[in-house]
Formats: structure tokens, sequence, C-alpha cells
């Protein structure tokens, strides 16, 4: 064995070797170089071996991290996934009576609990929001019809009203243009219209009339009595008979009246 020139302090791979310089001192004074040789084949193998037992506990760690993740997606995952599901379907069609079927009594049987439990609260609050707006949407229909009924009711009342109000209009226009001496008179015997015969009549204007007592054509002293008589009569229905006017310039005429 022939040694190699002194190299400088290390460690280095030549051709399959390692070799190892280390300067030996005493007193810081130099003795001498150790030189190492060794077989790196050694090391190879070992490297090798360890390189084997890696892959292996690796391979052994993966396979042991599926059945560990396919039993973990049985005890977790999937009630997870069904819990996700069932809140999905809420979700989607806003049906807040499903429930999520519990599979554990651990710590997801309680998120199942849980969650449940809100949607019972959710479904309890719905209902009465549903119940609230149709018998809202009820009153509203009922007062809509109320409100219709009380339209019509107007409705028909005026259409009476106008009927009745044109048939007033008609009257009164039939009396004012009738021939005959029409005239009113309230429950004290005052004047309170004659149409334009009675004025042309008796010859008096209208405003000469309004308000005065009716005796105003009764001649005589018992004009008063007469007129006390025939409102008795008619105040018990009807009165007709023959009677002696009197005009407003003194004139007397017999005239057939009815009250």
């Amino acid at each position: 064995f022939q040694p190699p020139p002194i190299g400088a302090d290390g460690t280095e791979f030549k051709g399959g070797e390692l070799w190892l310089f280390h300067e030996v001192t005493l007193d810081r004074k130099r003795l001498g170089t150790l030189f190492l040789l060794v077989d790196a084949t050694y090391l190879k193998a070992r490297f090798v071996r360890y390189l084997a037992i890696a892959a292996l506990v690796f391979i052994g760690a993966l396979a042991g991290a599926y059945l560990l993740s396919v039993a973990l997606q049985r005890i977790v995952s999937r009630p997870i996934l069904g819990l996700a599901e069932v809140a999905r379907s809420v979700a989607k069609d806003q049906d807040y009576s499903l429930r999520a079927h519990k599979v554990s009594e651990d710590e997801l049987g309680q998120l199942y609990d849980d969650f449940n439990e809100m949607l019972v609260q959710i479904h309890t609050r719905d209902v009465a929001l549903r119940q609230a707006q149709d018998q809202l949407e009820e009153r509203v229909r009922q007062r809509t019809a109320e409100l219709e009924a009380a339209n019509r009711r107007l409705q028909e009342e005026f259409v009476q009203r106008q009927r009745a109000e044109k048939e007033i209009q008609l009257l009164a226009e039939a009396i004012r243009c009738s021939n005959d001496c029409v005239s009113i008179t309230d429950l004290d015997d005052n004047i309170l219209f004659a149409n334009e015969s009675f004025c042309r009549t008796y010859g008096y204007a209208a405003p000469e009339l309004f308000g005065r007592p009716i005796s105003l054509v009764r001649p005589g002293k018992d004009a008063a009595g007469k007129v006390i008589g025939v409102r008795a009569a008619a105040l018990q229905g009807f009165w007709r008979g023959e009677l002696l006017d009197c005009r407003k310039d003194g004139v007397e005429f017999p005239v057939w009246l009815s009250v």
C-alpha cells in the first residue's frame, strides 16, 4: 500500500474510497498527518439498506394512512357528508321539515342533534309565518270583499239618489208649470212654495207669499178658523172640499181645494 501525498485536512471520495486527512500536533508543533482510508462500498451498501428501509417505512405509512382514512371516512366523513346533503336539500327546497338521522352518540351525534334542533326552530317559525301570512291574506280578502260590497251599495245609492233627484226635478218642474194652483205650507200653515199659476191667480208675487200664513188668501174674519179646520182634517190623511178664497185686490172666488 502506497500512501497518497499529504493533502489538506478534510474528507473526500475518490474512486469508491473515502479519504480522510487530519493534522496531528503537540504543543502547537506538527507531528504528522493522520490518513484514514475507508472502502466506500460498505457505506454504499448500508446507505442502500437504509434507503430501502425508509422506502418500506414510507410505503407502510402510506398504507396505514389509507386504512386510517377509510376508517375515519366511515366514522367522520360519511356522517358529515350526510349532514351536508341534508343542509343542501333544505337550502334548495326550503323544506325545514327534513331531519338528519344521527348515527352515533359522540360529538358528531351532538352536532346532528343541534342541527336538527335548529331545523325544528326554523320550521316552527316558518309555519307560524305562513299561518300569519295566510291569516293576513284572508283578512285582506275579507276587507276587499267588504269594500267592494260597500262600493256597490254606494253606487246603488248614488244611482237611486240621482234617480230621485231627477224625479224631484221633474215633479218640481211639473208643479211649476201646472195650470192648477199649487202651494206648500209648513205645519204652522206658513207658505213655503207657490207655483206660477197660484201667484198669477191670486195676484201676488212669489216673494210676497213666502213665509206668510195661508190665511192671507182666505177671506172673512173666520179665515184662521177655516185654516185650522182644514189642517186638522189634512193631518188625519186627506182633505178635499170647496172654499171661498180672496185675491190680492179683494175679489173673492170659489176654489176646489185638495190638501
